[in-house]
Parts: C-alpha cells; sequence; structure tokens
C-alpha cells in the first residue's frame, strides 16, 4: 500500500478513509524513496489560526505524515512483522509559517537501521525522526522531531 500513496488518487483514497482531516487540510505527498520523504501543507483558510499563521496542529499533521511514511515504508521493505507506535514529539518553532510549509524528513537509514536491531535483538528499538519545515520563501519555519517505537510481532 505505502508505494501506491506515490500516486495522488491512491493517497486521496487513504486520507479520506485513514485521515480525512489531512485530506481536508490539503497535505501532500511529494516524495517517498528509502531515504527521503517530502510532504507538504498549504496555507489558507484550513490550515489557518487567528494570528495569521500556519496552526501548529498542521504543521504537526504533515511533519508526522512524513515521518510516519518513511517508517512504514522501512517496515515494507524489511519483509518482517514490525509493530510501529509514536511515543514522543518535540517541536521548535522559529518562524511564523504564513506560506505553504514544505517538511522533509531524511531519516530513512535511520528507521532501516533501528528495524535491523529490533529484529536481530527481539527488543523494542525507538528511533527519533526529524521532520524540518520550510516554507516558500526559502526559510526554515519549524523543526519536529517524532520518537518511532518499532517492535517486531510475533
Amino acid at each position: 500500500m505505502i508505494g501506491k500513496l506515490k500516486n495522488p488518487f491512491f493517497l486521496k483514497i487513504f486520507l479520506l478513509t485513514k485521515l480525512p482531516l489531512a485530506l481536508f487540510g490539503g497535505l501532500k505527498l511529494i516524495k517517498l524513496d528509502d531515504k527521503t520523504c517530502i510532504t507538504s501543507m498549504p496555507y489558507g483558510w484550513r490550515t489557518k489560526n487567528p494570528f495569521k499563521s500556519m496552526y501548529f496542529a498542521a504543521q504537526s499533521m504533515a511533519a508526522e505524515f512524513s515521518t510516519a511514511l518513511l517508517a512504514a515504508n522501512s517496515i515494507k521493505k524489511s519483509g518482517k512483522n514490525i509493530a510501529l507506535l509514536i511515543v514522543n514529539m518535540k517541536a521548535e518553532f522559529s518562524k511564523k509559517a504564513s506560506s505553504k510549509v514544505i517538511f522533509t524528513c531524511n531519516d530513512g537509514e535511520k528507521y532501516k537501521d533501528g528495524i535491523m536491531k529490533c529484529v536481530e535483538s527481539g527488543e523494542t528499538v525507538s528511533i527519533e525522526g526529524r521532520a524540518e519545515g520550510v516554507d516558500s520563501y526559502g526559510d526554515i519555519v519549524s523543526v519536529f522531531y517524532f520518537t518511532w517505537s518499532f517492535k517486531e510481532r510475533k
């Protein structure tokens, strides 16, 4: 299923059935491969707060999606039955987001290594993924850190 999400039609069906708020907000998948996932969230009436900036929850949703898809893609590629659970989240906001924000997560290798460690040890492994949000002007507006827990299902 992860590979099909690269197709905009399948992404919309997935978001409609699994994450309708992300569909309503306008979340887009720009790129997904073994190392990188890039998503975007538009700035507009659906994502704007009363202070004329993008609501932090809209940013969080797009940032989390970039780390989650990359983690899920790594699990799929491993061929193992591994549970994925978010256990922590931190965020840093450095500038007002008043345009489309693009989130990039480049942690595919970290997830792959964590999954291998999880399978070899039989223990739960936690990996922190980082998603950096850049606005239309090229400025970093936010950085999110999501800690994912990987555990092999028996």
